[in-house]
């Protein structure tokens, strides 16, 4: 199922977190080589006692996660492999359009990592320094984005191949698979 809960969060919290709120998808059209891949999710309307995003005063992170077996490989606009040195002007360079329904629009990452063969797989992750100020992602509004990726060599599988998690800190907000 599209809204179903993915359990490789354990590790940043005891909190399980929640399920995105709407379906989060990925999209796409490819052939031969690199291609544009169209991820779509909601986040989680705020509770009236909690709104998990207003409340997070510290780095409120985005994560991609390639899962294994992996069969994509996410990479740079211009298809080139992504380097784990990426640095904060580098967002540029992964992201190729962001979109957001809110008012402000698709919050600007303060920076970007790439950290490749973790114990999740390959993991993408855009920083929203919020404590500083800058903005972040909001409760109860649709999102995208569009980055790069590449088929890689592999069996067809009926489990999801990403994973997409917020989090405010180390600490899981909201999680899904991506089919």
């Amino acid at each position: 199922s599209r809204t179903s809960f993915t359990n490789t969060q354990e590790y940043y919290s005891l909190v399980e977190p929640f399920t995105m709120a709407g379906a989060a998808t990925a999209s796409s059209c490819h052939g031969a080589g690199t291609f544009p891949l169209v991820v779509h999710f909601s986040t989680r309307l705020a509770s009236p006692s909690v709104d998990r995003y207003e409340e997070c005063d510290g780095e409120l992170k985005l994560e991609l996660s390639l899962l294994g077996p992996q069969r994509l490989a996410i990479r740079s606009t211009a298809g080139a492999a992504l380097s784990v040195n990426i640095g904060p002007a580098d967002c540029a360079d992964i992201f190729m359009e962001l979109y957001s329904d809110d008012d402000e629009g698709f919050p600007t990452p303060t920076s970007c990592s790439w950290q490749s063969m973790t114990t999740k797989g390959d993991v993408l992750t855009a920083s929203f320094d919020v404590s500083s100020g800058y903005p972040g992602l909001r409760s109860g509004r649709n999102h995208a984005f569009v980055v790069m990726a590449e088929l890689l060599d592999g069996e067809e599988t009926a489990t999801p191949v990403l994973g997409l998690s917020t989090l405010c800190g180390k600490v899981a907000i909201e999680s899904a698979a991506l089919e």
